[in-house]
């Protein structure tokens, strides 16, 4: 039993869970790019190099360490995951599994050190974030929100691959049947695809 049986009510789970991760492998790429403007922006209003303004906020290098190690990672793991999907491999599903969860206990936790730090002031804690995420408190309280439900569409397509089937609903022992008979059923006269591999 999965927890979704489609994504967004119109795809497959194994489609859905292809968007999600180039979506995924997409946004780690812009998030580098975004650190970067993020960093400058705020050294030029602070007047110092952002090297300086680093070592200037020790725990907002730290965060952007880790922020950046997260965003590295998930690239990785979502070309794992490709790889994953398109080969029928659900172990391959599991490091982007691993790095959401980090990545969301990660994001708690520093809203919940900023929030302990600078009280509820929101201004100076979108100004934190800014700097230290390179976009603001709301666009990651939104992230978060979003990547639940991706985390959800590519958990299913895992029971899916567990069950033994293959993401759109059809099952391997059919398919395995198929494959040995092609003279019976929709793959009449052709080849069927091959068994999953796990």
């Amino acid at each position: 039993m999965t927890i979704l049986k489609s994504c967004c009510c119109c795809f497959s789970l194994r489609t859905g869970s292809l968007i999600v991760m180039w979506l995924d492998l997409v946004c780690s790429i812009i998030g580098v790019v975004l650190f970067a403007m993020g960093l400058s922006l705020a050294a030029k209003a602070e007047g110092v190099s952002p090297v300086d303004l680093l070592l200037k906020m020790p725990s907002t290098n730290i965060l952007l360490s880790i922020s950046i190690a997260l965003l590295i990672f998930g690239l990785v793991a979502s070309i794992l995951g490709i790889c994953g999907i398109s080969r029928d491999r659900k172990r391959l599903l599991l490091p982007w599994m691993l790095v959401f969860c980090m990545a969301t206990a990660f994001d708690i936790s520093i809203i919940i050190y900023s929030i302990a730090k600078l009280g509820f002031n929101w201004s100076a804690i979108e100004k934190y974030f800014q700097v230290s995420r390179g976009w603001g408190i709301y666009g990651v309280i939104f992230n978060r929100i979003c990547s639940v439900y991706y985390f959800l569409v590519v958990m299913s397509l895992y029971q899916e691959f567990a069950a033994g089937r293959d993401g759109t609903g059809r099952h391997q022992q059919a398919m395995i049947q198929m494959y040995q008979n092609p003279n019976q059923g929709p793959f009449q006269g052709g080849q069927a695809q091959q068994p999953m591999r796990y």
